[in-house]
């Protein structure tokens, strides 16, 4: 056979030579041990520096298989971010969540993947930049409106220059050369105006076709996301690490700004859910989620109320971070994040944000309440 080795000895080589590949292949001296132990309230946390005095189980790879007989993420995003505190640990829960209009975040609240998000943040005519966009749009009709008014006046005033030059042009031959001569500076300043407004007319025509064309595209690009975006049952959700899966849109709240979505086959880190009740105020509190463009971004503060049954802080809480937790300094959510207060008409104008307690949101959705039953 072509390329065979002929010689026994050659043949032996080869072997040994395959077996010191495998070995190299296999052994990989660079991939660091995972390891997976249960604290004292039973969740499961996952690093590669298990502390003192624990004997956790040994997770063989990123993403191995896990308990739910699916990739191991949680493991997986441990083991890449080694997170050291609280907070570090509980952003490895916290999901950006992807759609045609904008863009919101989530939270993994079991570790079989499921997500709590907003309600604006999956249907998108209660977004902010649905309603940025729509308002565009209508800016746009209105400037249309205006360049066809003003396109309608031009042709107005041409008119006149029209007939005035030509009824000069109807007696010009039969006047006497002194009349001509005054007359003729006047012809020339009419004709000069009536060149002027028909080159505007022009341009304006052309500009109001372009906005036309480009206004029907946007208009009807719109119409298509919004149409899609509010029967849409996918969503792209990104993890810490930029990773993108698919996750299903399992129910949507009637009575609060609150959403359920189902991440399938994975084993997922899941934030651990505040005891007691909610925390007082002026205990320190931290948001995570996605604003104005950012990825995975802490921001602090305090509890400063309550108000209409929702949680207020003084954590920044900007458009983008719609659907992320808001959590203790010891990592436990005790609210979604769902709108800001402000005096201001702007985005960065000092304000508050607004949370949906935590219990809440459980209660919403059968399936948490299953989960988290009897705890």
């Amino acid at each position: 056979m072509p390329g065979r080795p002929r010689n026994p000895l050659a043949r032996g080589r080869l072997a040994l030579l395959l077996l010191a590949c495998t070995a190299t292949l296999t052994s990989d001296p660079g991939h660091a041990e995972i390891y997976r132990y249960q604290d004292a309230d039973g969740n499961w946390l996952f690093t590669d520096r298990p502390p003192p005095g624990v004997t956790p189980d040994t997770v063989d790879e990123p993403y191995a298989k896990g308990r739910a007989g699916g990739k191991d993420l949680a493991a997986a995003l441990a083991a890449q971010f080694a997170p050291q505190t609280p907070i570090q640990q509980a952003t490895l829960a916290v999901v950006a969540i992807e759609h045609d209009l904008g863009n919101g975040s989530g939270f993994f609240i079991t570790s079989d993947g499921y997500i709590l998000t907003n309600r604006h943040v999956v249907r998108p005519k209660e977004l902010s930049q649905w309603k940025s966009s729509q308002d565009k749009l209508n800016q746009d009709a209105e400037r249309i409106d205006a360049l066809r008014a003003e396109l309608t006046d031009l042709e107005r005033q041409l008119e006149p220059l029209k007939e005035q030059l030509a009824e000069y042009e109807a007696i010009r031959d039969a006047i006497t050369p002194e009349r001509r001569a005054v007359l003729e500076p006047q012809y020339k300043q009419l004709s000069k105006s009536y060149r002027q407004r028909k080159a505007r007319i022009a341009e304006a025509q052309a500009e109001l076709r372009n906005q036309e064309r480009s206004y029907r595209d946007s208009r009807r690009d719109f119409d298509w996301k919004s149409t899609a975006s509010s029967v849409r049952r996918n969503f792209d959700v990104l993890l810490k690490d930029r990773t993108k899966l698919s996750a299903l849109l399992i129910e949507v709240s009637e009575r609060h700004d609150l959403a359920l979505l189902k991440l399938d086959g994975y084993v997922t880190p899941a934030l651990t859910v505040a005891r007691g009740g909610l925390i007082g105020q002026g205990e320190s509190v931290f948001a995570i989620g996605n604003p104005i463009g950012m990825s995975d971004v802490t921001t602090a503060g305090i509890i400063t109320g309550l108000r209409d049954g929702k949680i207020v802080t003084d954590a920044q809480i900007l458009p983008g971070n719609s659907g992320g937790p808001l959590l203790t300094k010891e990592g436990e959510v005790v609210g979604v994040n769902t709108a800001r207060i402000s005096g201001g008409d702007s985005v960065y104008d000092a304000g508050f944000g607004m949370a949906i307690p935590i219990q809440i949101a459980i209660r919403e959705f059968p399936e948490l309440n299953q989960h988290f039953s009897g705890r």
